[in-house]
């Protein structure tokens, strides 16, 4: 006999066959029963805690903030787009290539991430290293040059496009045949008479102009007018230009709130849309009509000194965002989801292309141009300004020519001005949050005052040289506080304390090398920029050093005032973060100070730290909400025919 220790299963089993029958119901399941959708239209991503805040927003979208990087990026104020005249392409691509993975890519991705983690500071420097006060005045007077070159820039645009429709695009055509220069005489010839005179006959350059074998100097009508642009000669064209560019200023002044609506935002990304497409267009023509056909290769007396200066690769100086810091003020402001890691990528990649397509088509142009003269185009100076003789030489030789410069010309005008606007309005928020006192309209009159005065006493490529001084030191500066100062392991746990995840060895490597090769880089072009200044006996940018030094004292002066005397703490405090610095939720900033990675060890750290940690390192969290429907909870189960 089996021991069944009590249990009978043929009676289990009878007992289960007669009360779950066919037909026969809990009535607590009955009532359960509901007509509602399926689970997954309850399941929503809980989402992350706003920190709210007072500032205004920025509701321009991704597309739209990548149309201004890429024109910011590669304006005429950022020194060249592709150095035409004495640049080699394959040193330009690698070159840059280089600037993108040590230094662009990795100081993005800081930005970016700093404009979160600690959004309402746009001038943060002082707040991770407060002795470093002064580097605020110094981004302010960086800022303050390259919205000045921008200005002028723009305005040289639309001055070329007025005077195009006023006098039919009068840099085709030369004003009289003979001028002269400097005690030289030379003639000017138009496009077809110039070329014949290098089918002809062995070409030199002497000083200014082309030369003969019987010493006839000549030019080009082209380089003719933008020496005349250049030099100011007509007072009609500077007058012109003195209109253009307080029209402009006047309107950024008017206009400074506008980067919080769409309007300016979207008319830059369609003028953005509609040159990329016209660049395209040359570009395809460019590469069909391609050939490499030998011309005459023309050398002048200063090569050597060209190619010293080229080897500052001052293209370096066109990915720097630092003044005003752009990239912190549209991250901080914007509506948009900010991820650092995709956004820095999506940013430098898009900058990149564009940057490399220009720098490519402008070098074909270049060719196509020389093949067309069969000589080379010599007209050497101080920045991109070959923009303005290289492609008006380019349209001369093409059908409807003079229509298709024009709307070039006016496409880079209305881009420029937008970037323009933009970055008045950045300037502005920066140094009203800044300091409070300093309203909108008191920025503006001081910006103002400082541009005249700027302007007045501009000589010799005073604002071109002090830009490329100014900016070199003012990212050298901030490299400095972030990586060495801060310092690198502080950024580091900053970035594992908000995002629950250490950053990948390849970024942390990054965040080594970075520093290093902007110094060795940055050094370079201060050092040959003082070379060229001593060669040419001026000395625009000798005092800019005494200026910067001046500024970091005074910065740090009101540090130690603040700190020490007034505040009443140590004078470690002015080599340690500020107390305002860090999150700013109260609750996570008391969680920041707990964390140290160092030491941290989850299964030991307090709960809320390491709850806190957890929760950041999820990517999304989900929340089920199930809603049930009001039963009557019985006891029985009755059949569903007695009921």
């Amino acid at each position: 006999m089996d021991d069944t220790l009590g249990f009978d299963e043929n009676a289990k089993k009878e007992s289960s066959a007669s009360e779950w029958q066919m037909g026969i119901h809990s009535a607590l399941s009955m009532d359960n029963t509901s007509n509602r959708p399926p689970f997954q239209e309850n399941l929503y991503v809980v989402p992350q805690k706003e920190i709210l805040t007072n500032r205004r927003k920025i509701s321009a979208t991704l597309l739209e903030t990548l149309s201004f990087y890429c024109c910011y990026t590669s304006t005429l104020s950022k020194i060249e787009i592709l150095c035409m005249q004495q640049n080699n392409v394959n040193r330009f691509f690698w070159f840059y290539i280089l600037n993108v993975i040590c230094k662009s890519l990795p100081m993005t991705y800081v930005y970016i991430f700093l404009s979160i983690y600690a959004p309402d500071y746009h001038f943060f420097h002082p707040k991770m290293f407060p002795l470093c006060y002064g580097i605020n005045l110094i981004n302010v007077v960086t800022a303050l040059f390259n919205v000045c070159m921008l200005v002028e820039n723009t305005a040289l645009y639309f001055s070329y496009v007025f005077s195009g429709l006023m006098y039919k695009t009068p840099w085709n055509r030369c004003v009289s045949d003979i001028t002269e220069v400097n005690g030289y005489d030379y003639n000017c010839y138009n496009l077809s008479e110039f070329s014949k005179k290098f089918r002809v006959d062995n070409i030199t350059h002497q000083k200014y102009f082309y030369s003969t074998s019987s010493n006839e100097n000549f030019s080009l009508a082209q380089l003719e007018y933008f020496d005349n642009v250049l030099n100011e000669a007509d007072s009609s064209y500077l007058h012109n230009m003195n209109i253009i560019t307080l029209m402009l200023w006047i309107g950024a002044a008017l206009l400074y709130k506008q980067i919080f609506k769409r309007y300016v935002w979207k008319i830059l990304h369609y003028t953005h849309i509609a040159l990329c497409g016209m660049f395209l267009m040359i570009f395809i023509h460019l590469a069909l009509t391609y050939e490499n056909a030998d011309f005459q290769k023309i050398q002048t007396a200063d090569e050597d000194q060209k190619k010293y200066l080229m080897n500052a690769d001052f293209d370096l100086i066109a990915e720097s965002m630092t003044a005003p810091p752009i990239v912190h003020i549209i991250s901080a402001r914007s509506k948009q989801e900010i991820k650092p890691n995709r956004n820095s990528a999506i940013i430098v990649t898009c900058n990149a292309i564009y940057y490399i397509f220009r720098a490519s088509t402008s070098y074909l142009m270049k060719r196509y141009c020389e093949n067309w003269i069969k000589g080379t185009i010599i007209h050497w100076n101080f920045g991109s300004y070959s923009h303005f003789y290289f492609w008006p030489i380019y349209f001369a030789t093409l059908y409807f020519g003079d229509f298709l410069v024009l709307i070039f010309f006016a496409l880079h005008g209305i881009a420029d001005s937008c970037t323009f606007i933009i970055m008045f309005s950045c300037i502005l928020e920066s140094i009203v949050c800044e300091w409070s006192w300093m309203k909108p309209w008191r920025s503006i009159l001081l910006m103002t005052m400082l541009y005249l005065i700027i302007n007045h006493i501009n000589s010799n490529g005073l604002i071109d040289n002090c830009f490329v001084c100014w900016t070199a030191v003012s990212t050298l500066a901030e490299t400095i506080i972030i990586f060495w100062l801060y310092p690198l392991g502080r950024l580091v746990d900053d970035i594992t304390f908000h995002y629950g995840i250490t950053p990948t060895k390849l970024r942390v490597w990054s965040f080594i090398v970075l520093p290093i090769y902007y110094l060795i880089k940055a050094s370079i072009i201060i050092h040959r920029l003082m070379e060229l200044e001593e060669s040419e006996s001026t000395s625009n940018t000798r005092y800019s050093f005494v200026w910067q030094a001046f500024f970091l004292s005074l910065g740090a002066a009101y540090a130690f005032y603040y700190y020490v005397i007034k505040k009443k703490k140590s004078w470690i405090q002015l080599i340690k973060p500020a107390p305002e610095w860090g999150p700013k939720d109260l609750a996570a900033k008391q969680l920041r100070k707990q964390f140290d990675s160092r030491n941290y060890i989850g299964s030991q750290a307090p709960r809320i730290l390491s709850r806190h940690l957890i929760n950041k390192s999820d990517l999304k969290s989900y929340k089920l909400d199930i809603p049930y429907e009001s039963v009557t909870r019985r006891a029985t189960v009755q059949d569903e025919k007695e009921t």
